[in-house]
């Protein structure tokens, strides 16, 4: 098994493997205008899912930095809300480079028609980059602070986590009100089952899901897939309550959707 990532500088595709020392570097360029706003969120949640991919499957240190002259509250506060570690805050790529203790082995940044691409420094000799997909929607975008704009009204801000990671990460990816919902209604219905299964004995995961799921994300990152065979999992009457439970638990170290919340907070 090896992640493979298509990059977006060559459009080729590049095994991502251990660098010497095993410390893979990532540094992040956000969105000057709106750190916060739909696409810097993406870019942090892409390279969110990258560092666990690579560190839950591969057992690979990550680090990342993000170039970002300021940070608000509500940048501070979105992090929080998504479940995504704070990356060390840089005032550029190059000075990313001296905190991460060596040039970045991948850079993400945001391919909105806004976002600059390029003008990489040569001295960081970047095998990858990953310019990811632009959030289409007509709700709160570009505002200081995207996840308080779409949670205000009721939803969990780890809804809005799984609708944005929904899509391959260079694609565009429409978000409505609709999609947002929809997420809400699969997090709930994802965590009751998840209560349920926990009063059964554990099996053993299934090993033909695992598999796929694992196929899943060492292809181009596809969380979409991961989560569509996680739920034609729930309904499979083939496999038992507990190796359901213990599935997505795993899986869940990816996905950072606190699917056990519910059996230390019962819904209402």
């Amino acid at each position: 098994m090896n992640l493979r990532i298509l990059d977006s500088g060559t459009r080729s595709e590049v095994i991502v493997r251990r660098p010497p020392g095993g410390l893979f570097r990532m540094c992040l360029r956000l969105p000057e205008h709106s750190p916060a706003g739909a696409d810097g969120l993406r870019v942090l949640l892409v390279a969110d899912a990258i560092r666990r991919v690579l560190e839950e499957i591969y057992g690979i240190q990550v680090q990342t930095a993000a170039a970002i002259e300021t940070a608000s509250n509500g940048w501070e506060r979105a992090l929080d809300a998504l479940w995504i570690p704070p990356p060390i805050r840089a005032k550029s790529i190059d000075d990313a480079a001296q905190l991460l203790g060596g040039p970045a082995d991948a850079v993400l940044e945001s391919g909105h028609e806004s976002s600059p691409r390029g003008q990489w420094s040569c001295a960081l000799h970047l095998p990858l980059r990953l310019w990811i997909g632009p959030v289409l929607t007509d709700f709160g975008h570009g505002t200081p602070d995207f996840v308080t704009a779409l949670t205000d009204d009721g939803h969990d801000p780890l809804a809005l986590r799984l609708a944005l990671l929904r899509e391959r990460y260079d694609q565009p990816l429409p978000l409505t009100r609709t999609r947002l919902d929809r997420a809400d209604v699969v997090l709930d219905r994802w965590r009751r089952l998840v209560a349920q299964w926990a009063d059964h004995p554990s099996a053993p995961m299934p090993a033909h899901v695992v598999e796929r799921a694992y196929v899943a994300l060492d292809e181009h990152l596809d969380i979409g897939a991961l989560v569509e065979i996680l739920q034609a999992l729930v309904d499979d009457a083939t496999v038992r309550p507990g190796a359901k439970f213990e599935t997505f638990v795993h899986f869940d170290r990816i996905l950072a959707l606190e699917l056990v919340r519910y059996l230390t907070h019962p819904p209402a």
